[in-house]
């Protein structure tokens, strides 16, 4: 099963930063770390399509396990701007990708 995920702007900046881009996950469970891979591989090979002044990212997500750890990383986004700095373009955009990783992983 491959999915194709439109990341916001907003979220690939969040995204950037993060463990599953930068390698640094490390799970005792072979599909989690999987799944980390592969969206490390997607993001690398991603296509940004601009739009006005903004931008998004196409991945291509080739595992639920991927998807997943997309969602997760969306999820852990959201709940740092609830409980820090708000951040309203982060916020919906982390959002939509949680919408859309659940789209993928039921279709």
């Amino acid at each position: 099963m491959s999915s194709k995920i439109v990341v916001p702007g907003a979220f690939h900046c969040y995204l950037d930063g993060t463990g599953a881009v930068q390698g640094d996950i490390y799970s005792r469970d072979p599909e989690i770390e999987r799944g980390a891979q592969e969206l490390r591989d997607a993001y690398r090979n991603a296509r940004r399509v601009r739009r006005g002044y903004g931008y998004s990212l196409r991945l291509d997500l080739p595992s639920p396990e991927a998807v997943q750890v997309l969602r997760e990383y969306a999820e852990s986004c959201v709940e740092s701007i609830l409980f820090g700095d708000p951040d309203a373009a982060e916020l919906r955009a982390a959002r939509a990708v949680i919408t859309r990783c659940e789209q993928a992983l039921v279709s």
